[in-house]
């Protein structure tokens, strides 16, 4: 991941979605929509790269959706034509991009964008230390998940701490919007404390629920 300073605008295809992808994530897509078939033809044509944003209100199938203003370029790392036409893809975030300006969404939406740069940790002891503790509450957290049955499976996560935040981003269990808060955070010291905050609150929810007898 790059440190800050560096802007770069662009004109990118965006893929509006009810979740929020983070850099460092790889997710598999179902494409389905007409529009959306001809975006990953022309990227599968051309630059593999896009957008993808989180849909605030409304729904990502037929348009008339409100969109966030802060998303993650991804690039294609896979896909494969159904004979049907739908495609089955499968994407990896990279980056962080901020909205300059919305263009036409025919023949599907498009920006114009602002990669935004990565204000990295200053490692000091005392971040070193939150980091560790977090990490320890964290797994924790994934433990408790695994205990509920959900995918509660961690990989060693990255040695480099802000890679590591948002790889712990992306698995921990919490709503779009707690997500879209992690992805905008201005730096990866404010990324720390709320995830700080959101482990936490996770754990607490996690111990009530195996406090519950099986019904």
């Amino acid at each position: 991941m790059s440190d800050a300073g560096t802007a770069e605008s662009v004109v990118l295809p965006q893929f509006p979605l009810e979740s929020v992808v983070l850099p460092s994530q790889v997710l598999s897509l179902h494409i389905f929509e007409p529009r959306y078939r001809q975006l990953i033809q022309d990227l599968v044509d051309g630059n593999s790269r896009f957008g993808v944003i989180l849909i605030t209100r409304g729904s990502e199938v037929g348009g008339d959706d409100q969109r966030a203003e802060m998303g993650t370029v991804v690039d294609l790392q896979e896909a494969v034509q159904l004979d049907d036409g739908r495609w089955l893809i499968t994407v990896a975030g990279t980056q962080r991009f901020r909205i300059e300006r919305w263009l036409d969404d025919d023949p599907y939406p498009q920006a114009e964008v602002v990669v935004v740069g990565e204000k990295l940790l200053d490692m000091d002891d005392a971040v070193t230390g939150r980091f560790a503790a977090l990490q320890k509450d964290f797994r924790r957290a994934m433990a408790m998940v695994a205990e509920l049955g959900g995918p509660g499976t961690l990989n060693d996560l990255s040695p480099d701490i802000d890679v590591a935040l948002y790889q712990m981003s992306v698995l921990l269990p919490v709503g779009p919007l707690d997500k879209y808060q992690l992805l905008e955070a201005d730096s990866s010291l404010d990324r720390l404390t709320k995830l700080e905050q959101f482990v936490s609150e996770a754990n607490d929810l996690l111990r009530f629920q195996l406090s519950q007898p099986d019904e």
